[in-house]
């Protein structure tokens, strides 16, 4: 028979263990939080008469595919950055900036768009798919694909074939489309993305 004080201090661990484990499971979320409207980039504006679907507004009813899946995403990462030689538009187009699904060759805006093309045809949601341009180091100004899955956008990048979160990529984010119009593109408001990470989400937690 328990003491009511080791009782009490029983009880008290068990609570402890009760809370941990659900901070634990109640993760932040980790999107790009948009910020003030940008310019779109030069070539978007043609892409979008070539692949409509690049563009089209989500309706707020509808259903327009099915989440996306995290080993799908990172299998298309790889297969189109395997099946892709990177070619410059000026190379391939005779022109700077032309944007294009790449079909076996192209540039990274290219390949991203070659990328959601096929998560598209996979039948995914189209609006949880946005393109992205990035800078870094290494790449300088730079074009990527970013999906949300569960809360949490990833980049799948012509770069490397692991797709990694945003945070995790080491580029400087400038501008993405729109969630709720992909006409627009939009500065990301870094700050706010890194705050809404430290903020766990118990509305995800189970």
């Amino acid at each position: 028979m328990f003491s009511p004080l080791r009782t009490a201090i029983l009880l008290l661990l068990q609570a402890s263990c009760i809370l941990m484990a659900t901070v634990a499971v109640a993760r932040a979320d980790e999107v790009l939080v948009e910020g003030p409207i940008a310019a779109a980039p030069e070539g978007f504006a043609a892409a979008c008469f070539e692949m409509p679907e690049l563009c089209d507004i989500p309706s707020p009813t509808a259903i327009t595919g099915k989440p996306i899946d995290f080993t799908v995403a990172d299998d298309v990462n790889y297969t189109v950055n395997r099946q892709t030689r990177y070619v410059s538009d000026q190379v391939k187009f005779g022109q700077e900036d032309y944007w294009s699904p790449s079909n076996g060759s192209g540039d990274c805006e290219d390949i991203a768009l070659a990328k959601m093309k096929l998560m598209i045809s996979k039948g995914y949601d189209r609006s949880a798919m946005r393109l992205a341009l990035v800078y870094g180091l290494k790449s300088g100004t730079h074009a990527v694909l970013v999906v949300t899955i569960e809360n949490t956008d990833y980049v799948l990048d012509n770069m490397t074939n692991k797709m990694v979160t945003w945070d995790a990529s080491g580029y400087s984010f400038t501008a993405i489309q729109s969630r709720a119009n992909p006409l627009v593109w939009v500065n990301v408001d870094i700050v706010k993305s890194f705050a809404a990470m430290r903020r766990p989400n118990f509305a995800n937690a189970s």
